[in-house]
């Protein structure tokens, strides 16, 4: 969510950072992510969601993930003055 937060940030970076980290991850430990970023005038964010992988062999329970992070966007404010 920082990438997207930021002074200079964007959803687009965020999307990316986020990819970044799922690729970082590895593919054993979430199947099939999603990710959706965003950013508004005042929040950004990013949501990343899938399925964690099986844990025990045969046991057929799949666990859904969903993790958001979201923040206000940085703002350069010059001085108010005295």
């Amino acid at each position: 969510a920082r990438a997207a937060r930021s002074y200079t940030g964007s959803a687009t970076a965020g999307d990316a950072r986020a990819h970044q980290f799922l690729t970082e991850l590895g593919s054993g430990v979430l199947v099939e992510p999603t990710v959706r970023a965003y950013r508004t005038p005042e929040r950004a964010g990013v949501v990343v969601e899938g399925r964690a992988q099986q844990l025990v062999p045969g046991l057929s329970m799949v666990l859904q993930v969903h993790r958001a992070a979201e923040g206000p966007v940085e703002r350069f404010r010059g001085d108010l003055g005295p």
